[in-house]
C-alpha cells in the first residue's frame, strides 16, 4: 500500500506559484533597484551644475547664463519627482508580490502540514494492519502446533 495525499496537485501548484513569485519579486526589487540608482544619478547631476552656478554667482554671471542654469534645475526638478514617482509605483510592486509570496508560502505551508499529518496516520494504520497480520500469522502457528501436538 502506497500513500497518496489528495491535495498533492494543489501542494505542487501552491510550490510553482511560490517559485513564480520568488522570481517576480527578484524582478521587482532589481526594478526598484535602477529606479533608485536613476533618481541618485539625477541628485548628483544637479548637485554638480548646483555647484556650477554657484561658482558662476561667486564670478558674476551673465543673465542668460542665470536664466539658463534656472531652466534646467527646474526640468531637473521635475525629472526628479518624476524619478521619486516611479521608484513609488516600484515599491508598491514590490510590496503587492511580496504580499502575495507569503499569502501562497502560507497556504502551501499549510497544505505540507496536512500532507505531514496524513502521512503520520497512514504509517499508524499501516503499521496497525502488519502488527494485525504477524498476530494472525503467530496464531495461526500456535493453532498448528495444538493441532500437531493431538
Amino acid at each position: 500500500m502506497k500513500f497518496n495525499f489528495r491535495l498533492k496537485s494543489v501542494l505542487n501548484i501552491k510550490e510553482q506559484a511560490e517559485d513564480i513569485l520568488k522570481i517576480e519579486l527578484g524582478e521587482a526589487l532589481g526594478k526598484l533597484d535602477m529606479e533608485n540608482k536613476k533618481l541618485d544619478a539625477l541628485t548628483r547631476e544637479s548637485s554638480r551644475y548646483m555647484q556650477d552656478y554657484r561658482m558662476l554667482l561667486y564670478v558674476g554671471a551673465k543673465t542668460t547664463d542665470m536664466n539658463s542654469f534656472n531652466i534646467y534645475f527646474g526640468k531637473q526638478k521635475e525629472k526628479i519627482e518624476m524619478q521619486k514617482e516611479s521608484i513609488n509605483k516600484a515599491k508598491e510592486n514590490v510590496d503587492k508580490i511580496r504580499e502575495e509570496l507569503i499569502k501562497v508560502s502560507q497556504e502551501k505551508e499549510m497544505l505540507e502540514k496536512l500532507k505531514n499529518k496524513k502521512q503520520i496516520l497512514f504509517n499508524k494504520e499501516l503499521l496497525k494492519e502488519e502488527q494485525k497480520f504477524n498476530n494472525e500469522i503467530i496464531s495461526y502457528r500456535q493453532n498448528m502446533k495444538l493441532v500437531e501436538d493431538m
